[in-house]
């Protein structure tokens, strides 16, 4: 598959079974269908990750993530800013 840039250019071939809609300069990918979800820049650059089962996008510089089956959040670079607990 291709991943495009809004305005038409491809962005770069990623093979990839789920794309979500980019947020904050971010987009979350799976390579894979039970594969770890990561973070891809606007370049196509996998910025974070792959280590989650699931993530959502990115609101204001923080998203919400699942590891080992309890919710954590991070920042854009990947780092918790509260740690999976629950």
């Amino acid at each position: 598959m291709e991943l495009w840039r809004i305005y038409g250019s491809i962005l770069g071939e990623i093979s990839y079974s789920f794309c979500e809609d980019f947020s904050d300069g971010m987009g979350e990918i799976q390579l894979d269908t039970y594969g770890l979800w990561r973070y891809i820049d606007s370049t196509g650059k996998v910025v974070v990750g792959p280590k989650f089962e699931f993530a959502y996008q990115f609101n204001n510089g923080i998203a919400e993530v699942w590891q080992n089956g309890k919710l954590g959040y991070i920042n854009k670079s990947g780092k918790f800013i509260w740690k999976p607990t629950y």
